[in-house]
This record gives structure tokens, sequence and C-alpha cells, in this order.
């Protein structure tokens, strides 16, 4: 449900809405950490990507998939 709204907030382009619902789950999977650093990334937010990455590993979350790869690959490319 809540994977649901991030992405309808991002279809909007509403990222303060993204923002607001992920700092609000509780318990927070590979799905919703990879939604967050997704919508980042597509709204040229890199370098906070890159710190939801780190803190998804801090929070030792189980090891970065495909899609969290992909969209790391993403963030770095976006700074250049």
């Amino acid at each position: 449900m809540v994977n649901t709204l991030v992405n309808m907030y991002r279809k909007c382009g509403r990222i303060g809405d993204v923002c607001n619902v992920f700092d609000r789950i509780i318990e927070r999977d590979q799905v919703s950490w990879n939604s967050y650093i997704i919508v980042l990334c597509q709204f040229q937010m890199s370098e906070q990507a890159l710190e939801v990455f780190k803190m998804m590993q801090i929070e030792d979350i189980e090891p970065p998939n495909s899609f969290t790869l992909v969209s790391i690959a993403r963030a770095y490319s976006n700074l250049g």
C-alpha cells in the first residue's frame, strides 16, 4: 500500500510527498528503499539517492538487488 502511494506521488511529481511517505514507513523493506531511491534519481536528486542507499546498508536490508544497483549506477552517472 505504501509503495503504491510513493508511486502515485512520483507520477504526480510530488517529491515532497514521496519523502513524507517514506519517512513514515515503520518497517522498510527492500521494495520501499528501492522505490525511494528510484524516485530520487528520477528527480535528479542523485546525492540524496546515494545517501539513502548508505542508510539502506546501515539498516542491514538484504543485499542490493538489480533494481538497487541500476538505480545507484544511474545516480553516479547523473553526478557526472
